[in-house]
């Protein structure tokens, strides 16, 4: 009987953890990762992701991703909703003129 429950048990352990993965995709920035400070490896579909950038005085920062996606920058953070597939990011910084 003990073996039974222990079996049941594992079976759905595993289920229970291949669901949580369904649906994650990678998020991979492929430029510009120094001035990174905050971004997730993976997300869900449909999930809110937030990418904060370095702040840099002498230039401006700019955070760009593949073409269906909708960055917007909200309060210093960089926010959009995670698609269904894999996603590119690229950090790109343009002197201001400021220094």
């Amino acid at each position: 009987m003990k073996k039974s429950i222990f079996k049941v048990i594992s079976v759905l352990a595993v289920a229970f953890l291949l669901c949580s993965c369904a649906n994650r995709h990678s998020i991979k920035v492929v430029s510009g990762e120094e001035y990174l400070e905050e971004c997730p490896k993976n997300a869900k579909a449909g999930d809110t992701v937030r990418v904060r950038t370095a702040i840099v005085l002498d230039a401006d920062v700019y955070l760009n991703g593949n073409d269906d996606l909708d960055i917007q920058y909200i309060n210093g953070v960089y926010e959009f909703i995670m698609p269904d597939h894999d996603v590119e990011l690229e950090i790109t910084v343009v002197g201001n003129g400021l220094a």
